[in-house]
């Protein structure tokens, strides 16, 4: 048999064994995240699972926003930032339980899915988080985040690429507590593109969106790039709440 013949033949006798070790690895990082939480849902704090069926039932349920009041490219959010849903992000962004990046996943895949190109060809793009923060956490939450929405898109048929091409070239304050003209001063300037100019349409994905001062910069330096940015999308939303803006159903395609 030909390397060329054999190469294949070797893969594909691979496939399980890498499934097994992906597994195993999940069913590992959900033990630890159980440790990490004292065996309790992270959205209601019941013993049991990482995520409880309830929590998960009432994440499933959330009907999205999308706005285009942020002054970018149109947002779509999961929700707003409250309840089982804030309870679920603080816990995946900064009590490091990881393997929430799934659940969390596949929820901003199927709000994304409704407002995608219809041709479905597009580059994700996450955020990037500031080296402090990387530091304190452990690891790069909206990155991981990413990686799931990618998967799941791509199993719904979108050809989709993960890009990890935003950076910062510089740092930037705590956003928490600054209103929303020293939020735009600080995230200004902050990113650019890394590599070649992106050569499909760009969905910018981030975990929380307030006032969109960092969505914008993120578009900025996609534009700056020649790129542009069809979709912004986010976990949930703060200031976004407000009874004027509404989802539109117009847009969605079916979930």
């Amino acid at each position: 048999m030909t390397p060329e013949c054999a190469a294949p033949s070797l893969r594909h006798a691979r496939t399980p064994l890498v499934r097994w070790i992906v597994g195993a690895a999940r069913r590992l990082r959900t033990a630890l995240d159980d440790l990490v939480l004292g065996s309790t849902c992270a959205g209601c704090g019941t013993p049991g699972s990482v995520l409880c069926a309830v929590c998960a039932h009432h994440l499933h349920d959330l009907s999205g926003l999308l706005t285009t009041r942020v002054g970018v490219a149109p947002v779509v959010a999961c929700g707003p930032y409250r309840g089982t849903l804030r309870q679920v992000i603080i816990a995946s962004k900064d009590r490091g339980v990881r393997s929430l990046a799934r659940p969390l996943g596949a929820l901003a895949a199927r709000h994304a899915f409704r407002h995608l190109p219809t041709d479905g060809r597009v580059l994700l793009v996450p955020v990037p988080s500031s080296p402090a923060a990387m530091r304190r956490r452990g690891y790069d939450h909206v990155g991981e985040l990413g990686r799931v929405v990618a998967r799941r898109l791509r199993a719904r048929g979108v050809r989709v690429r993960l890009r990890h091409r935003l950076v910062r070239v510089r740092s930037v304050r705590d956003q928490a507590g600054l209103g929303r003209d020293d939020r735009l001063g600080n995230q200004r300037g902050s990113m650019r593109w890394r590599g070649a100019p992106p050569d499909a349409p760009i969905v910018i994905i981030d975990d929380i969106v307030t006032t969109g001062a960092t969505l914008r910069e993120a578009c900025r330096a996609v534009e700056a790039a020649g790129g542009r940015p069809v979709l912004a999308l986010a976990l949930a939303h703060t200031a976004l709440s407000r009874p004027a803006l509404v989802l539109d159903p117009a847009r969605e395609r079916p979930a």
